[in-house]
């Protein structure tokens, strides 16, 4: 059995993150999310996988990223054309046999393991589903009696159920041949959904319940999501030093990486922090923190659920909440990130020009690579800062701050 890998997208929702990596090179845990679904695809014995990368530097950064591993056999395919989610399965169409069953799975959201698992004991071509309550944002199922697809419909804009697309799916090579049939949707893409359409005219699909948790990337504040999520299901593993650390939580810290004097973590705190990463004293942890590698925090900082990249310099007295602080950015004393967490109020974020419900209250800032904030910057809830940005001393930033 192989697997196919569409990591081809552009990932504009993803902005500031999506301007400097590709989305399935962004992190979980310290984990790029492309080695999340490699793991997942192993635990169930497919070590065949078919990547469709883009033909840019996104594309390249996969290619060199993956070069290390040596336990699967990967093919690399390259998109050269944005032609849609059909158009990108159709690329990899040589690295299926004719006859051959294989997996679809999207290669920029998490999917537990047992999801492919169900697909591969189910007898035949089969598309994992779950139960949403916003259908209208989503690839819905039609089923008959029997759970047998009748049809896909993206986005509905009239009820057809509340069974949702999840993007990992077991088909067969028939799926190909249908390709040359489809007509370009209104955005101007050739579609899966259609593919699959047409493919119920071939075979019979069956759509299954996903036995797994699938946690998709899809804007910014969806990391903190996946985290929250994985993060509580860590195993402690203190390697490093730590001196006088007050403990109520869970903590990796490998050993070349070290906790100064008297830092607190909260009750129920989840704290993972990266190789060669120095934190400094009398910090403070609270909820789930992910701290990359390289990374270097002085004194009297506070954390709250939040994600720091790798290469990541953050002075003191500064009080981060549940914000995302990409790679290679310079924090200095005493910025803020805000949140409405005490007003219970969910926070807007401009996606593209439109200001969409993150369904947090807990929502902080998502600063872009490369970026300096400056010494008191406080920064509003929502807000994006793009990569290779400065702030000025004491600047208060209530929009997103793109260059």
């Amino acid at each position: 059995m192989k697997a196919i890998i569409p990591v081809a997208g552009k990932g504009t929702r993803l902005y500031p993150l999506g301007l400097t990596k590709p989305k399935a090179m962004l992190t979980v845990l310290n984990r790029p999310i492309i080695d999340w679904t490699l793991a997942a695809l192993e635990q169930n014995g497919i070590k065949q996988v078919a990547i469709v990368i883009s033909p840019d530097e996104f594309g390249s950064q996969i290619k060199a990223h993956l070069s290390s591993n040596k336990s699967l056999t990967i093919e690399f395919y390259e998109q050269k054309e944005q032609l849609g989610t059909a158009h990108v399965i159709q690329v990899a169409r040589e690295a299926i046999p004719d006859g051959d069953e294989f997996i679809v799975i999207y290669g920029d959201d998490l999917y537990g393991p047992n999801n492919i698992k169900t697909l591969l004991e189910h007898k035949g071509p089969a598309l994992l589903a779950q139960e949403v309550s916003d259908p209208e944002k989503w690839g819905i199922f039609q089923i008959d009696e029997n759970n047998n697809l009748i049809t896909v419909v993206e986005k509905p804009s009239t009820p057809i159920g509340n069974l949702a697309n999840i993007g990992c799916v077991k088909l067969t090579s028939e799926i190909f041949d249908v390709f040359s049939k489809l007509t370009k949707s209104s955005r101007g893409e050739y579609e899966l959904t259609d593919s699959i359409n047409l493919f119920t005219k071939l075979s019979r699909l069956k759509v299954i319940p996903k036995s797994d948790y699938w946690l998709p990337i899809g804007y910014p504040w969806h990391l903190l999501d996946a985290t929250d999520y994985l993060a509580p299901l860590i195993t402690e593993q203190i390697l490093g030093n730590i001196n006088n650390l007050i403990n109520h939580g869970k903590l990796i810290l490998p050993l070349s990486s070290s906790i100064g004097v008297d830092s607190i973590m909260d009750r129920d705190t989840n704290l993972i922090i990266g190789d060669n990463t120095i934190i400094g004293d009398n910090n403070h942890f609270a909820g789930n923190v992910v701290i990359g590698n390289n990374t270097t925090m002085g004194p009297n900082n506070m954390i709250v659920n939040s994600i720091i990249g790798d290469n990541v310099k953050i002075a003191s007295s500064s009080i981060i909440r549940n914000s995302i602080i990409a790679s290679n950015t310079i924090i200095k004393d005493r910025v803020s990130t805000i949140d409405h967490s005490l007003t219970n109020k969910t926070v807007l974020s401009n996606i593209k020009g439109n200001m969409v419900d993150t369904l947090r209250s807990n929502f902080g800032a998502v600063i872009g690579e490369n970026s300096l904030i400056k010494e008191g910057t406080i920064i509003e809830s929502g807000v994006k800062i793009w990569p290779n940005s400065t702030t000025l001393i004491s600047e208060l930033i209530i929009k997103d701050h793109i260059i």
